[in-house]
């Protein structure tokens, strides 16, 4: 066990770590998240980032543990893309030894928790957010050690459901409300156990829910308390009312689909891909049984389930909530996979594996199929006929999937030399496992930004006042923060929409005091004339950078 937890912490540390810091940080949450913890201490206190975040209590209502985390690590490494995702790789490493950890205990084959720790390292979607400053995997990392300590307590002793607590708690002051998924989840659970007759197991599990709730709300409600005495009702408003409730009832910020009740289902093929096929396999009785008690299987199906039903019913459709049972999807395809290398599949089935699992890679890789099957819906929901050139590509990728699928099985089920059968065995793995690694090394190999070479070269010179014209003012403020690590000198940001005034007031006090000008290179700008007084000191491939003479 050691030893497997060695190799996949390892390998996850190279997936998460390596060129963590290479690219410049995504607008939006990125900025938002970053922009709040680099305002502690100049303008923002520990417990409170209202003051110094974008949009101030909108974008402050998130507890802030994981701010307090990227904070930690950009005063002792420096303001840096890497100090800001660390919280979220390490989080992410976390999450892969957790649940290889878990489906030891789920699972009577321990191939089984390396397969599933495997596929959610090679998951690209799990990848992309573990490469992120955001909230999603930290707090994904607390909800996983909540079930895992809360299994424990099922079959153990009390201790396990006082540590889940303890992860509830940690969750909870890492983002809103999201963390109580994890006794949510075990008391679906425990439910079944009741409805199964196994009811004196069932009082004591919920007994110990009852202590995981005492546990966990005591650890977040110091903090809590806190921002209410602090800010009142204007927290809770904002925090239940418009990211809890508001969101709930409508969709917000334009998170929405045509999809319907399809939504979930085509979000789980896109972003799981190739591995699509061995989950539906995975979750068939007869597959999942010879590796799972009862008992494991409907634990699995109750994770899985209730986040499902959860943000099905919620209006807005945003597909990171993915990521909170992506983890249960990840177990099911570990078992598909499983049977699939052993050979417990019939030849035919086998070999039908590899064109579903290369069909479903293909879906996930074309955003066109996407946006023609999204068009479709949204026809069909309007009371239209589905037009040609929507509805044609999407049903010839089906129709050319089936018939290869079809095909696949027919030639393998003739096939009866032993040594064949048995490479049909390897084979799905190998199609589901090979592109799968390709996509998640594709961060790995990504450039550096172009932020990150104007900040170092802005510490270089040292000026006393900059302005900055660019296409994002949200995004400037912060690079300009990161920029200046000491002394703090003053900085004005103008949008590229007003380039040509924000020129003009430069020669005006007390603009004129101003010893560098930032231009992004956007059709906005590029063609803007300098004031005078100024030349050229450097540039890259997306910023000017002039000097006052």
């Amino acid at each position: 066990m050691r030893r497997d937890l060695a190799a996949l912490a390892a390998a996850a540390a190279i997936l998460y770590f390596v060129r963590l810091g290479a690219t410049d940080l995504a607008f939006w949450d990125e900025i938002l998240y970053a922009t709040r913890s680099l305002s502690i201490g100049h303008g923002s206190g520990w417990l409170d980032q209202t003051p110094g975040s974008v949009g101030g209590l909108w974008t402050a209502a998130h507890p802030p543990l994981v701010i307090w985390q990227m904070a930690l690590l950009t005063r002792l490494f420096g303001p840096s893309e890497w100090a800001l995702r660390a919280p979220a790789a390490l989080a992410g490493i976390g999450c892969v030894l957790i649940l290889y950890a878990f489906v030891r205990r789920l699972a009577r084959d321990p191939a089984v928790a390396r397969i599933a720790a495997a596929v959610l390292l090679l998951t690209p979607y799990f990848t992309t957010y573990a490469r992120r400053a955001q909230l999603d995997v930290p707090v994904l990392f607390w909800i996983l050690l909540c079930l895992y300590f809360g299994w424990r307590g099922i079959s153990g002793g009390m201790k396990w459901f006082a540590l889940s607590g303890v992860a509830l708690g940690l969750g909870l002051m890492s983002k809103i409300l999201i963390s109580f998924l994890g006794p949510l989840v075990l008391g679906a659970y425990l439910l079944t156990e009741v409805a199964l007759g196994s009811r004196t197991r069932a009082l004591r599990g919920f007994w110990g829910i009852a202590i995981l709730l005492a546990v966990g709300v005591a650890v977040a409600a110091p903090w809590h308390l806190y921002i209410t005495a602090t800010l009142g009702p204007s927290y809770w408003s904002q925090a239940l009312g418009y990211h809890v409730v508001t969101r709930a009832m409508t969709p917000l910020e334009g998170h929405t689909s045509s999809l319907g009740l399809l939504y979930w289902p085509h979000q789980i093929l896109v972003r799981l891909g190739p591995f699509v096929p061995f989950t539906l396999l995975g979750c068939s009785r007869r597959v999942s049984a010879p590796v799972l008690g009862s008992d494991a299987r409907r634990f699995l199906l109750c994770w899985l389930l209730v986040p499902l039903t959860a943000f099905t019913i919620v209006a807005t459709k945003f597909h990171p909530y993915l990521l909170l049972f992506l983890v249960p999807l990840a177990v099911f395809a570990a078992i598909g996979i499983h049977a699939t290398i052993r050979g417990d599949l019939r030849p035919a089935l086998a070999a039908a594996m590899v064109p579903a699992s290369l069909g479903c890679l293909l879906w996930s890789l074309s955003l066109a199929l996407q946006r023609h099957l999204e068009s479709l819906a949204g026809s069909i929901g309007r009371g239209h006929l589905p037009a040609a050139p929507d509805l044609w590509p999407v049903a010839l990728f089906v129709l050319a999937t089936g018939v290869a699928t079809i095909a696949a099985g027919l030639v393998a089920g003739a096939i009866q030399e032993p040594r064949r059968r048995a490479w049909l065995s390897r084979a799905p793995a190998m199609t589901a496992a090979i592109p799968a690694l390709v996509l998640a090394l594709g961060p790995l190999a990504k450039g550096h930004g172009s932020w990150r070479d104007l900040r170092t070269e802005l510490e270089r010179i040292s000026p006393d006042r900059v302005t900055l014209i660019c296409e994002d003012p949200v995004v400037g403020r912060y690079q300009l923060r990161a920029a200046n690590r000491s002394g703090h000198p003053a900085w004005t940001v103008a949008s590229a929409d007003s380039a040509a005034p924000a020129f003009e007031a430069l020669s005006d006090p007390p603009r004129a005091r101003t010893d560098c000008i930032v231009l992004e290179q956007t059709p906005a700008t590029v063609r803007t004339s300098l004031p005078p007084g100024f030349m050229e000191r450097w540039r890259n491939r997306r910023f000017v950078l002039f000097e006052r003479t």
